[in-house]
């Protein structure tokens, strides 16, 4: 975040973005492995939840190449994974 907040460029966008990325993958997959190792399901495991962060890094990343100012505004949509949390239970 230091980065981001300090250089306003394309590539500190695209570091925070990669980072984001990267946890979310770690934290989806050590749900997975929980799962496969209690042989139960986890609920709620938190897992839609990753997919919007993971979609708003890339978003965010997207949106650097043209304007590194505003491309952080595309991490508010993290406020939309309690809708898709229960979107994804109803399915």
């Amino acid at each position: 975040m230091i980065v981001a907040g300090r250089y306003n460029l394309a590539p500190a966008i695209w570091v925070y973005g990669t980072n984001m990325i990267l946890l979310a993958l770690t934290a989806a997959g050590i749900t997975l492995v929980i799962e496969r190792d209690t042989r139960r399901r986890l609920v709620p495991s938190g897992r839609p939840g990753y997919c919007v962060l993971i979609a708003s890094a890339i978003l965010s990343m997207a949106i650097g190449f043209y304007s590194p100012d505003g491309a952080m505004y595309a991490y508010f949509l993290n406020l939309a994974s309690p809708l898709v949390r229960r979107w994804t239970e109803r399915v």
